[in-house]
């Protein structure tokens, strides 16, 4: 009986922070993207060939926030934490299209993730925090129309913006 081997990896499947892995998300909740981080916040992330555009980029992008050390701004900010990294990915995956555009994120100063979109006319920003619910507020810039939500309890709010989102941006 033979080991069974695993597929060979190619070298930019791979990316920065390699280290004593420690914990790994499921590839439901990143679209087949294997997300490890390590005992600093380090951070890899294998990512398979069947993916939504968006999802590498973002991955990249908030492995990126992982690596923050406590007091990246100066002013006593906590580091971000993979937990509120894990609730981001979830709540992305649960709301974009294959065809979303690639969010920006950005650290807040609390220890949370905004996540947000500022194209199409449309201004759209998600505050995930470290210690409560996603916050959503969403503006269309041709109508003016103004809306904030609190997604906790209902992801509907975000995912009728992002289909208008990816619509205007086709």
């Amino acid at each position: 009986m033979s080991a069974r081997r695993e597929p060979r990896r190619q070298a930019n499947d791979w990316h920065p922070g390699l280290a004593r892995f420690t914990n790994t998300l499921p590839p439901q909740i990143t679209g087949g993207a294997t997300i490890i981080y390590g005992s600093s916040n380090q951070i890899a992330a294998a990512i398979s060939q069947a993916r939504p555009a968006w999802l590498e980029p973002t991955v990249l992008s908030l492995a990126r926030l992982l690596n923050l050390a406590a007091d990246w701004d100066s002013y006593g900010a906590p580091a971000i934490e993979p937990r509120t990294v894990q609730a981001t990915l979830e709540l992305l995956r649960a709301t974009m299209r294959d065809d979303s555009p690639a969010p920006a994120t950005v650290p807040m100063s609390s220890g949370g993730v905004q996540v947000e979109w500022h194209e199409a006319g449309l201004e759209i920003e998600v505050r995930i925090s470290a210690r409560g619910g996603p916050w959503l507020v969403h503006e269309d810039l041709h109508t003016g129309h103004i809306q904030e939500a609190d997604l906790s309890l209902d992801l509907g709010p975000l995912t009728r913006a992002l289909d208008e989102l990816a619509t205007r941006s086709i």
